[in-house]
C-alpha cells in the first residue's frame, strides 16, 4: 500500500532536476568545445540542445505508463 503512493511521487520528483540538469549538461559541453575549437558560440548551441533533450526526456517520462 505504501509503495503505491510513494512510487509516483518517487518518479516525478526526479522530472524536477531533469531539464536543468540537462541543461547545465549541454552548456558545460558547448563551453568545453569552445575552448578547444576557439569559438564562441557552441555554449549557445549546446545549452538549447540541452533544454530540448530535456525536455523531450520529461515529456517522454511523465506521459509513461506504469
Amino acid at each position: 500500500m505504501r509503495e503505491e503512493i510513494a512510487e509516483p511521487f518517487v518518479r516525478f520528483a526526479g522530472l524536477g532536476f531533469l531539464i536543468p540538469c540537462s541543461v547545465a549538461a549541454g552548456y558545460f559541453l558547448g563551453l568545453v568545445l569552445d575552448k578547444l575549437f576557439h569559438t564562441n558560440f557552441l555554449y549557445i548551441v549546446f545549452l538549447i540542445i540541452g533544454a530540448a533533450g530535456g525536455l523531450y526526456a520529461m515529456v517522454r517520462e511523465a506521459s509513461a505508463k506504469s
